[in-house]
């Protein structure tokens, strides 16, 4: 099961359409007593994205020490990083190569 979608934007990446997401769209729809639009367009469900960054952008010539460096961090900072994008050179319009989650890590 997928937990976590990268959306782009052409090449960009726009963000990353969660489970919590989800559930907050859901739950603003419901809050105005409208009737859920399950056509609505991914645009609209991302503007109740989390408030907080949920993903970091490496390079594919990160290491996994990086990564992990990456997902400690956050923790640090109070945050949840949900998931790490592997982009060719780290940047947001690079082309998508990989996405790591803490699940990944043994």
């Amino acid at each position: 099961a997928f937990s976590q979608l990268p959306v782009s934007d052409g090449a960009r990446l726009v963000g990353l359409l969660t489970g919590e997401t989800i559930a907050r769209w859901l739950a603003a729809t419901y809050a105005i007593g409208k009737e859920v639009n399950f056509n609505e367009s991914i645009h609209a469900v991302l503007t109740h994205q989390e408030p907080t960054t949920t993903h970091a952008i490496l390079s594919q010539s990160a290491t996994v020490f990086d990564g992990l460096t990456r997902f400690e961090a956050a923790l640090h900072q109070g945050q949840a990083l949900l998931a790490i994008l592997i982009t060719t050179t780290g940047g947001e319009s690079d082309p998508l190569l990989g996405i790591v989650t803490p699940t990944d890590i043994p």
